[in-house]
This record gives C-alpha cells, structure tokens and sequence, in this order.
C-alpha cells in the first residue's frame, strides 16, 4: 500500500491476503485475511499499523454446527471505518454481515432490523459491498421472494 507519498506492506511478514475495499483518502483497508486467521475478515489502519481480525458469523446450520465458525471477507468499509460490511460463509447458505466497534460482526438483516429498516423479510442477504462514506446506505446482492438474485439497498434512519 502507499501511505503518506511511501510504499509499505501490509503486513512486513506478507501473510496477508487480499484487500478488498478502502474508505476514501486510503487509511483503512478492508479485506480478508487477516495474518492469525486467513480465513476471516479483517480491518487495517494505516496510521497505526493496526490489523483487526473482524471473525466470521456462526454457522448454525444444524445443532452439531451451531458454535461452528466459517469464513469472511470484508468487501467495504465507511470514512471513518466504523461501518464494515462483506459476506459470511464458505458454501450456501452466505449471509450478509456488518461489523462495527459495538456489534462486533453481526447479519445485517439483524442489524437492519434493530435500526427499523423493513421491506426485506421475505430476501435472504447473501453479500454487502457497498456502504456509504457516513455508513448509513449499505448495496449489496440477495435472493428475493421468488429465489432469485438481486441488487438490493438499505437506507439507515
């Protein structure tokens, strides 16, 4: 990465994987792997050098599954990196997530539906890649009532 006009890793160690998304003047970035955990997402800030490995959702497939993790990727991350959002899950069924400081990494139909938001009760949100520079519009794609694919956005009060 380039920071402040120089030319830097990552991670000096290369262990990290790929980096996905940045707010806007560069300082976070998002991705998955995370140099403890290749499999999850993870936070960088660049002015400290700081990596926050973000975890992945719970399976909960089947009781036997339920404590089980899976993987992550973050695909994109607000101005002030407060607001992550990506996808959870190695194989169907995928589900969207945000992370922020106080959830922690959540699904976003949770997160959503804490804050108000409604008209999605019959999608299942599979992956968030988009969310605005203030956090409070998040894109990304789902599978409709009729079990198909499609663009969705959700507009935070």
């Amino acid at each position: 990465m380039w920071w402040q006009g120089m030319e830097r890793l990552l991670n000096p160690f290369g262990w990290i994987g790929q980096a996905e998304g940045t707010n806007n003047n560069g300082s976070i970035v998002v991705g998955r792997g995370h140099p403890s955990a290749s499999r999850h997402a993870y936070r960088f800030t660049a002015w400290d050098g700081h990596f926050e490995e973000l975890g992945a959702l719970p399976r909960g497939l089947t009781p036997d599954q339920k404590d089980q993790e899976d993987t992550s990727i973050a695909f994109a991350v607000s101005d002030d990196g407060n607001v992550v959002v990506g996808s959870s899950g190695w194989m169907p069924p995928l589900d969207a997530f945000v992370w922020t400081p106080g959830t922690k990494m959540v699904k976003l139909e949770t997160y959503l539906t804490d804050r108000g938001v409604t008209g999605f009760g019959q999608w299942r949100l599979i992956v968030a890649n988009a969310v605005s520079l203030n956090g409070k519009i998040i894109a990304g794609t789902g599978i409709n009532a009729a079990g198909f694919a499609e663009g969705w956005i959700a507009t935070l009060p």
